[in-house]
C-alpha cells in the first residue's frame, strides 16, 4: 500500500491523499515526512499521464465543480483542455492576460505570455492560444465569484491571498483529485491530464481532417500545438510512438500466423525510364 500525503486545514481537520483519492479526516494531525510531502506533489515528468478518453468525460470533469458551484475549478479545467497550456503557466495567469479592462466581457483576442518552461512566447505565425468561447463562458461564470477582480490579480487564487499569489500545483492536484476518481478511476490522472487530452483532441480533429482530405499531418499539427522541439518528443509524449510500436509487434506475429494481407517480404521497385 502506498504512503497517504496531508494537507492540514486547521487544527483537527486535514485532507488525506493517496494516489487520485482524497478524503477528509479528523483528528490531531502529525507532522509531514519528506516522502509525504513528496506524494502530494504532481510528477510533471510522468508520461504515464493520461488523457481523459471521451466528450462525455471533459463534459463531467467540468460538471462535477459547476455543480457545486466551485466555478474557479471549473474554468481552470476549460483553461486547460483549450489552451494546452502547462498547469505553471495556467497558475500564473492573471486577469489582465485575459480581458482588456473592467468590464468582464471585453476579452483579448488571444493570450500573450511567456511560458515558463521554455521561454517561448504563446503568441506565434503558426499556433497562437486563442481565448475561445468556451473559455469566455467558463471565465464570465467564474468572473461573478471573485471578490478581487482587478486586472493585477492573478486569475486562479485563494480569498485568503486576495489575489495577489496564485494557487500552488499542489493545491490543484489536490482540488482535481475527487473529480479524477469519480470520472475516471481507471485512468492514471493528474493537473497534466488537461494539456494531454487538449493534444488527443487536436490530434483527433487533425486526423478527421486529413482523412476527408484537408487539414495538416496530425503529428505535425500535434508538435506544433504543443510547442515541442521535434515530433520524437511529441510522439513520445502523446503514447502514440509506443502504441505504435507495440501494434507492428502484433501485426508481425499475425503475419508468423498467417492472418495477414502481406505475403511476399521482398520489395522490388521499377521505374519508368523516359523514352527520348
Amino acid at each position: 500500500m502506498s504512503e497517504l500525503a496531508y494537507q492540514y486545514l486547521d487544527s483537527t481537520v486535514y485532507m488525506e491523499t493517496e494516489g487520485n483519492v482524497t478524503r477528509i479526516s479528523f483528528g490531531q494531525p502529525t507532522r509531514q515526512t519528506p516522502r509525504q510531502q513528496a506524494l502530494a506533489q504532481p510528477d510533471h515528468r510522468d508520461m504515464t499521464v493520461a488523457p481523459l478518453e471521451s466528450y462525455e468525460q471533459v463534459k463531467a470533469m467540468i460538471a462535477f465543480f459547476e455543480g457545486q458551484g466551485l466555478y474557479r475549478e471549473a474554468c481552470l479545467l476549460t483553461f486547460g483542455f483549450c489552451t494546452g497550456l502547462r498547469i505553471s503557466d495556467l497558475l500564473n495567469l492573471k486577469v489582465s492576460d485575459i480581458i482588456t479592462g473592467t468590464d468582464p466581457l471585453a476579452f483579448k483576442p488571444e493570450i500573450d505570455i511567456r511560458e515558463q518552461k521554455t521561454g517561448k512566447r504563446t503568441v506565434t505565425h503558426l499556433d497562437s492560444v486563442l481565448i475561445t468561447e468556451a473559455m469566455r463562458e467558463a471565465f464570465v461564470k467564474y468572473f461573478k465569484t471573485k471578490d478581487d477582480t482587478r486586472l493585477d490579480r492573478y486569475l486562479f487564487t485563494t480569498q485568503r491571498s486576495a489575489g495577489k499569489k496564485p494557487m500552488s500545483i499542489r493545491m490543484i492536484q489536490i482540488a482535481l483529485a475527487p473529480a479524477f476518481t469519480a470520472v475516471a478511476p481507471h485512468l492514471h490522472c493528474s493537473t497534466h491530464t488537461m494539456r494531454k487530452t487538449f493534444v488527443s483532441i487536436i490530434h483527433a480533429f487533425a486526423s478527421q481532417a486529413t482523412m476527408t482530405g484537408g487539414g495538416i499531418n496530425p503529428a505535425t499539427a500535434c508538435q506544433i500545438a504543443l510547442r515541442h522541439a521535434d515530433a520524437a518528443t511529441t510522439l513520445a509524449y502523446m503514447g502514440t510512438m509506443k502504441s505504435g510500436m507495440l501494434s507492428l509487434r502484433r501485426a508481425v506475429s499475425d503475419f508468423v500466423l498467417g492472418r495477414t494481407v502481406i505475403r511476399n517480404l521482398k520489395c522490388e521497385y521499377q521505374w519508368e525510364l523516359r523514352d527520348d
